[in-house]
């Protein structure tokens, strides 16, 4: 199912979409893979999150910079790596054995045309002609692009003619007002990022209004190593350690239609349960 229809029917249910945060890895999977993508299917996602990376001799990979060291034990940074050193980088040895490579995001989005993706940690790239590529390697109605609402970021999406489904990352009324002015993108929700009660996005009845106009509204769960709230402490933190009742029951106040945790099978089943009542 694509993810317009996935959304159309999730709605008719009235349980929100769960998006998977890099995939579901354990064991022997790592964050980022094809095996990570089907692991969080598996676990009762609809969505799965994928991070972006180029290598410095331009070829694109599924994997977060930043995390070099513990997933890979290397003190270099992916992007200052030839596409050969990287392919023979090995995950971080598991009980003696290796746990893969990292993949490439055409063999990625390849195998997973059936899956909704989230597309994050690209925009770096838009400039340079990765839109284009990366419609030639899926199936662009499950290919979900999200930046910063920021110039040129979203100039830049709105000039590739390819209807990629939009979901920008917004933080403020500023960022809001430039993306649903934004003229050449396929608008389809919004990820609305207020980190606590008193934030300038954290208002029922913006979230009301913009769910009127068939936007979906997107809202992060997961706890970051950071510590900075996503949206206003309603997270994994709280939903699984607490009281869920506390962290994912309150986001349907807010019409929230996606919810990115990383818990997805407990979070499936809480709002299966909560509708059932």
């Amino acid at each position: 199912m694509v993810f317009a229809d996935l959304l159309r029917h999730s709605r008719q249910q009235g349980v929100p979409l769960v998006a998977v945060h890099r995939g579901t890895h354990a064991g022997l999977v790592q964050p980022n893979t094809v095996a990570a993508a089907w692991a969080a299917v598996a676990s009762g996602g609809d969505i799965v999150e994928l991070d972006v990376a180029r290598s410095a001799d331009g070829v694109y990979y599924m994997f977060h910079d930043g995390y070099e060291k513990p997933l890979l034990g290397s003190d270099r940074s992916i992007l200052e790596m030839t596409s050969e050193e990287i392919d023979v980088l090995e995950y971080a040895v598991h009980e003696g054995r290796g746990c893969g490579h990292v993949e490439r995001t055409r063999d990625v989005v390849a195998a997973l045309r059936g899956i909704p993706l989230n597309i994050d940690r690209s925009w770096r790239y838009w400039g340079d002609g990765f839109l284009e590529q990366l419609a030639q390697w899926g199936n662009v109605e499950n290919l979900i692009v999200k930046c910063r609402a920021l110039e040129p970021f979203v100039s830049q999406l709105g000039a590739c003619t390819i209807p990629f489904p939009f979901i920008p990352n917004v933080r403020s009324r500023q960022e809001l007002d430039l993306v649903l002015a934004a003229e050449g993108v396929n608008l389809v929700g919004l990820e609305l990022i207020a980190t606590h009660p008193g934030d300038d996005l954290a208002d029922a009845d913006l979230f009301a209004e913009l769910a009127d106009k068939g936007l979906a509204i997107w809202v992060n769960t997961i706890n970051l190593e950071s510590g900075i709230p996503r949206f206003q402490g309603l997270d994994d933190q709280v939903s699984v350690f607490s009281d869920p009742d506390e962290g994912w029951g309150r986001l349907p106040d807010y019409h929230v239609d996606i919810i990115q945790t990383d818990w997805p099978w407990l979070a499936k089943s809480y709002f299966q349960q909560r509708k059932a009542r």
